[in-house]
């Protein structure tokens, strides 16, 4: 299934979001993925990474809100990408 709200943004956008693979898959759930990852906002983490303003907005902070209940910037990159 496509998440419908990816179909809304540009393709320029939507690259924007493939360097978080690089953050997925850095983290394997140990205690020093969780250090490294719990000290930054997934907000944060989002923008060291070149994810477009559109991107974050429309697709990435409506998946933060519903799955963690809170927004990007309340939510460590740890809690997002765990």
């Amino acid at each position: 299934a496509l998440y419908t709200d990816f179909l809304n943004l540009s393709p320029l956008d939507r690259v924007t979001a493939a360097p978080l693979v690089a953050a997925f898959s850095e983290f394997d759930d140990s205690p020093e993925a969780w250090a490294r990852y719990d000290k930054i906002s997934f907000r944060d983490l989002c923008q060291k990474f070149g994810v477009s303003k559109a991107m974050y907005k429309e697709a990435f902070e409506p998946m933060i809100l519903t799955g963690l209940f809170a927004p990007g910037e309340q939510c460590s990159a740890a809690a997002a990408l765990g």
